[in-house]
């Protein structure tokens, strides 16, 4: 190519002057110059069609990772591809803000202490109460939108719940002391209350239909959908199904109201078993407390049977010494006997010390009345 140039440069020097040659040589360099113009044009403008649907599924999710949920809920609207791909991310945001509450909650559990009456005092109970709020919000709006999410009727609608519960979250992990509860779950409660409204009211009607015909394929819509596609067995066998469920509808109201009369049971013997319990810790105190007054008794009892057994002990040495000085025989015995505390030997004794007196009196003569 080049040396094609140089051949044409010379011939053109040969048969014309010089000011034309220069004119020859700038139109040259305009062609050069015009012909990778043109190239890098069509390469640009190659570059400048590439639409962004054209892009993988990764970078597209990629991209959308740097929005909010917010945005990513409003930009739905754009396309078809756009609704498929934001109903994914919102869907999996609701499970992403699910677990991230649970793991700040076993955080937080770890450094709270055991006891209950600790743990109303510890600095970190804030945290618990705001984590608790948050976990009573997903748990409702799962119930409102679990079950239509699930069947693929919808997706979790309300990006800007998503973006409030992770900035409280954030909150409540970086900061040692968070604002109250009801202050900073205020928005979080409105919004959210408010878009379960808006999905009762606006979009729950149109949803229910289509939820009905997938959970029950007997309903009349589907049954004329259904009718058009079977043949008469395959519609005998659906009837037969329809039937066998109306049966089992009748016999799950009859259990719901055994269920319900069994919970109410359950409730009185709940507050009977309450009642009984408290019973019980009264009897336990008033046990408790005979049994120290009867150990009180029982030490008072020892002491008494200790004086006893002194006293006892003191008598006798006290009959010893007058029974060695010499005293009657009698009275020791009847002093033994009435610290022994025996009836009989008591008895016995009176009879002995009768006797001897009778004989004392036979023997000694009765003395002679004096004479006036």
């Amino acid at each position: 190519m080049i040396a094609g140039l140089r051949r044409l440069r010379a011939r053109i020097k040969t048969f014309r002057p010089e000011p034309e040659r220069k004119e020859r040589k700038m139109s040259l360099r305009e062609m050069m110059d015009s012909s990778s113009s043109s190239s890098g044009s069509e390469a640009n403008n190659r570059q400048s069609n590439l639409c962004l649907l054209e892009l993988p599924d990764i970078v597209q999710r990629r991209i959308f990772s740097f929005l909010s949920y917010d945005e990513i809920a409003r930009l739905r609207i754009v396309c078809k591809d756009f609704d498929i791909m934001g109903k994914t991310v919102l869907n999996k945001g609701l499970v992403a803000v699910e677990k991230f509450r649970n793991m700040c909650l076993k955080e937080v559990k770890i450094q709270l202490p055991r006891r209950e009456s600790e743990r109303r005092v510890h600095p970190l109970a804030r945290h618990v109460d705001v984590l608790m709020a948050i976990e009573t919000r997903i748990s409702m709006l799962s119930m409102t939108y679990g079950k239509y999410i699930d069947s693929g009727l919808c997706c979790f609608i309300p990006g800007k719940v998503l973006d409030e519960m992770f900035r409280v979250l954030r909150i409540v992990r970086e900061s040692k002391t968070p604002p109250r509860p009801h202050e900073i779950l205020q928005e979080l409660r409105d919004i959210s209350s408010m878009a379960m409204e808006h999905f009762d009211e606006k979009v729950c009607s149109s949803l229910k239909p289509k939820f009905t015909m997938i959970l029950f394929p007997g309903t009349p819509k589907a049954k004329s959908l259904l009718t058009l596609k079977m043949s008469n067995d395959e519609v005998d066998a659906v009837q037969a199904v329809q039937t066998n469920l109306q049966k089992v509808k009748g016999n799950c109201t009859e259990l719901r109201k055994q269920v319900k009369s069994l919970r109410s049971k359950v409730l009185k013997l709940g507050g009977k078993i309450d009642d009984n319990k408290s019973k019980l810790q009264d009897q336990s105190a008033k046990i408790s407390e005979q049994g120290a007054q009867i150990q009180d008794l029982r030490r008072v009892v020892d002491e008494l049977s200790q004086k006893v057994l002194d006293i006892s002990r003191s008598h006798e040495t006290s009959i010893n010494k007058s029974s060695s000085k010499g005293g009657s025989s009698n009275k020791i015995s009847s002093v033994k006997a009435f610290f022994s505390g025996s009836h009989s030997s008591q008895s016995g004794v009176v009879t002995r010390s009768k006797r001897a007196r009778a004989q004392d009196t036979e023997s000694d003569p009765v003395p002679p009345k004096k004479m006036c």
